[in-house]
């Protein structure tokens, strides 16, 4: 049997074998995908230097997965973050959480697509994620903490 290296036919059998074999959730299924729909795009703007393709000349578009290479991944992940910089309203379009998690996505995908034989070597194992801020947690004031300590006793603790 041939295997085919066409990127938008692996995306699916990818997506069905975490449905499938992996179990995973309808929300996960459709985060995934939605992640490497945008990947998707991506590579065919690369390409084909065109981005108004309909959805079904996007699907008749063959793309070889054996030419992405670790290039093509940073510059996937170059242009989020260069999404977070333009938003006009200083509010980052991609968290550095989201970038994380496509980057995540990617690796998974392609490790699949290794494992599988589809690909000689995988693209995606030298990508790095970002560092996420650590949340300072929260604490009670020291007036709050003298009112709880007034309250030890009595039952006014609600």
């Amino acid at each position: 049997m041939q295997k085919s290296n066409n990127l938008v036919l692996l995306i699916r059998e990818y997506l069905d074998y975490l449905y499938i074999a992996r179990n995973y959730s309808q929300n996960t299924i459709i985060s995934y995908q939605t992640d490497l729909k945008q990947f998707y795009d991506f590579i065919i703007l690369s390409y084909h230097n065109k981005a108004d393709y309909s959805e079904t000349e996007k699907l008749k578009l063959f793309i070889d997965v054996n030419s992405i290479d670790i290039l093509i991944l940073k510059s996937f992940i170059t242009e989020l973050f260069e999404k977070q910089k333009l938003n006009i309203k200083k509010v980052p379009k991609y968290s550095n959480r989201s970038i994380t998690r496509k980057i995540s996505v990617l690796k998974s995908f392609f490790k699949y697509l290794y494992k599988k034989g589809f690909i000689k070597n995988n693209p995606a194992s030298g990508l790095g994620f970002p560092k996420i801020a650590k949340k300072l947690p929260s604490f009670l004031s020291q007036n709050e903490i003298s009112k709880l300590l007034d309250k030890i006793g009595s039952n006014e603790l609600s």
